[in-house]
């Protein structure tokens, strides 16, 4: 039986608030309001191609990290922020991040034209 890292919520919950207020802190008089976007459930790509992000189940599997824990932790820390945060979280569910990102990239007009937008991403998918 293979031996799980102990994962402790508080310590994944600091580490995510302490990194959206750094970056709200950082870009917030700029760029105005935070947007927090989620990853959904179900994600529609794995019904049109089964084998979408396969190799990351198999990855899971052979990992030390307990990820039913750490993806409980997540959601339940997104949850929290959705109550009791002032940041807006956005979460389509079906959908990835990026999903919702362009979406909202592509019809955000309620600022006019010269507004800016800043994407902050922890992976290089849209860059």
């Amino acid at each position: 039986m293979q031996q799980r890292l102990e994962i402790k919520e508080d310590i994944i919950r600091h580490v995510i608030l302490n990194s959206i207020r750094m970056y709200n802190k950082k870009f917030r008089d700029k760029y105005g309001a935070m947007v927090i976007c989620t990853e959904g459930y179900k994600n529609w790509r794995k019904e049109y191609y089964p084998q979408y992000k396969f190799k990351r189940k198999t990855s899971r599997q052979a990992s030390d990290i307990d990820w039913a824990e750490a993806f409980r932790i997540i959601n339940l820390v997104t949850e929290e922020i959705k109550e009791y945060m002032p940041w807006y979280v956005m979460t389509v569910h079906t959908c990835e991040a990026d999903d919702t990102i362009a979406h909202i990239a592509l019809s955000t007009t309620e600022f006019g034209p010269v507004s800016y937008t800043h994407l902050t991403l922890p992976t290089s998918d849209l860059v």
